[in-house]
C-alpha cells in the first residue's frame, strides 16, 4: 500500500491560494508525494540516520497475526497497535495528483525529507520519541 503525503504548512498555505485564488467549484487536491510504505520508512530511516527495515509477508499471514495481537489487546483492555480494518485500508494505495494545485494556485510543497526532519523534531522536542 502507499498514500499522498503533504506537509501541513503546504497543505494550509494551499487553502490560503484556493480562497484567494480558486474558481468556484472547483476543487484542488493539496498534496504533494506520492509513497508507497516501504519508500516511507526508508526516506524516514535516511532522514534520522537509521537503517530501515522492514520484512514483506504475505498479506494473509500478516492477516492473521494482526487479528491474533488485536484479540490479545482486547483481552489485556489495550489499544491494538493496528487493526483489521486499518490494514485493509492501509495495504491499498491512495495515490493523488497535485498538478492542478499547482498549475492553477501556484501552490508548492516541500520536499518530503524536510517534512519529515521537522516532524521527528517536533515529536522530539514534546518528549514523544527518544532523542
Amino acid at each position: 500500500g502507499g498514500t499522498s503525503y503533504v506537509d501541513v504548512r503546504d497543505a494550509a498555505n494551499a487553502h490560503v491560494l484556493a480562497a484567494r485564488k480558486g474558481k468556484a467549484g472547483e476543487r484542488y487536491i493539496a498534496t504533494a508525494h506520492n509513497l508507497d510504505t516501504k519508500e516511507l520508512v526508508e526516506t524516514i530511516g535516511r532522514v534520522i540516520g537509521k537503517e530501515a527495515t522492514m520484512r514483506k509477508a504475505p498479506l494473509p499471514i500478516v492477516r492473521f497475526a494482526v487479528g491474533l495481537m488485536g484479540k490479545a489487546a482486547i483481552r489485556k483492555g489495550e489499544e491494538p497497535m493496528m487493526t483489521l480494518p486499518f490494514l485493509d485500508f492501509s495495504s491499498k494505495a491512495g495515490f493523488y495528483d497535485n498538478s492542478k494545485s499547482i498549475r492553477e494556485l501556484g501552490a508548492t510543497y516541500r520536499p518530503i525529507e524536510e517534512t519529515i526532519r521537522d516532524a521527528v523534531e517536533y515529536f522530539r522536542g514534546r518528549g514523544l520519541l527518544p532523542r
